[in-house]
This record gives structure tokens, C-alpha cells and sequence, in this order.
């Protein structure tokens, strides 16, 4: 009687583990890369009606890294696709695969009371002198128009870094420095003013990943993104 109990626990335990890898074999990740994640107005909506849409066997893993490490990821197969905003098509290297979303000019964030508050527009040369401000990490030339301009002079904008958004929007409606932002940012504020930026360079917002990726719920997810991109330019 206990050899049989026994032997029925173990035929209960070898079905529980097929179970299990029969389980994870149909689940499904895919790693999404941002390199400002709270900048991306695009995207993001679109992430949350794909995971509404999908099974609860397909995880949605965000990874927030800077341009480099993302591409690397892309290389070595550890990020399945990246959206991310830059001012020079050039930067994505020639093995990646990438779709243009949409393109988009910046504008400049002031406080109500400084200088800058009043025009209809500003240029580079109204910047050179300014204290800029950003969250976390200083942007490069690769997806900020305006320090691509600076570059452009041969030279770099001042800024400091605070912990994180929040903060570093206080700072600025304090009028103690500036902030540089997609236009396409959604961001509306009674203590903010929005002042357009005018510049021969622009942001192109990509959909990139590696053509030999062979994830499958990647591929549907690419899928997914490419009609969105689609309906998008129609």
C-alpha cells in the first residue's frame, strides 16, 4: 500500500514538472528598451493596449538604459527592441533594423518670469548663456536637438542633474535654469511656459531591433507595432 501511494505521489509530481515546462515553454518575453523612458508619449499607450491584448504567458520587460548599452543589448539578443528619439539617423548601427515613427521639432521650458517666458520662439543663440536643468542624466547630441546645436558652435550647454523629473521641473519654474523637450511631450503646467524651439536639426523617434532576432513573441509584438506605426503616417 505505501509503494503504491508512493508510486502515485511520484507519477503526481513527474505530471506537475511536464506541467510546468510545458507551461514554460509557451511563456513568452519581450524586452523593450527605453533610453527616457518618461519622455516617450508615443509608445508607451501603445505598450499598455498590448499587454491588455496578450496572454498572461508573455511578459512586457522595460529596460531603461543609456543609447549605448541599449544597442549592445540589441547585439547580444538580451533587448528584443528599442524606441528611442535621435537627431541623426546615422547613430543606429547598419546591423539593427529600424522603422521611422514620426518626427518632431523640441521646445524649451521656462519659468513665468524669466526672460525667455515672452517670445514666440527662440533660436540657438538666444541659449548660449543658459543654465539648463534635467533629470537623472545630462542628454548627449544623439537625441537632444539643442546640445546637437551647441556641438554644432563647438560648444556645451551648462546644466546640472537632479534625482529625478519632478524636481528638476521645480528647479525650472523657480526660473533657475531651462529645460529642452520633445514637442510632442505632454506636458501642461500654470507654472510652466512652453517657448517653441527653432533649429535646422529635429528628433526622429525609431522602432529598432535586431533582424536576427527569432523570438517569437517578439515578432508578434513587431507585428503589433508595425500597424500602429502604419495607421500612425496613414
Amino acid at each position: 500500500m505505501l509503494y503504491e501511494k508512493a508510486h502515485t505521489a511520484l507519477a503526481l509530481i513527474d505530471e506537475g514538472v511536464a506541467a510546468c515546462k510545458a507551461l514554460n515553454s509557451h511563456c513568452g518575453r519581450v524586452a523593450v528598451g527605453y533610453e527616457y523612458m518618461y519622455m516617450d508619449q508615443i509608445s508607451v499607450p501603445w505598450l499598455q493596449e498590448y499587454k491588455d491584448s496578450i496572454s498572461s504567458h508573455t511578459l512586457i520587460d522595460l529596460v531603461e538604459q543609456p543609447l549605448p548599452q541599449l544597442f549592445k543589448g540589441l547585439l547580444e539578443e538580451r533587448v528584443d527592441c528599442v524606441f528611442v528619439g535621435l537627431t541623426k539617423e546615422a547613430i543606429i548601427p547598419a546591423y539593427l533594423e529600424k522603422r521611422a515613427i514620426t518626427s518632431m521639432e523640441e521646445v524649451i521650458f521656462v519659468g513665468p518670469e524669466h526672460p525667455l517666458a515672452g517670445r514666440p520662439f527662440v533660436t540657438i543663440d538666444d541659449l548660449l548663456d543658459e543654465e539648463f536643468v534635467y533629470p537623472l542624466i545630462k542628454p548627449t547630441s544623439r537625441e537632444s536637438v539643442v546640445v546637437r546645436d551647441f556641438e554644432e558652435r563647438g560648444k556645451s550647454p551648462r546644466c546640472t542633474t537632479t534625482l529625478h523629473q519632478p524636481s528638476a521641473l521645480n528647479v525650472v519654474e523657480r526660473g533657475s535654469a531651462i529645460i529642452d523637450l520633445p514637442a510632442k511631450y505632454a506636458l501642461e503646467s500654470p507654472h510652466l511656459v512652453r517657448v517653441p524651439y527653432q533649429s535646422a536639426n529635429q528628433i526622429t523617434y525609431f522602432f529598432i531591433w535586431n533582424r536576427a532576432n527569432d523570438n517569437e513573441s517578439f515578432a508578434q509584438f513587431r507585428t503589433f507595432v508595425e500597424e500602429k506605426i502604419a495607421a500612425l503616417q496613414d
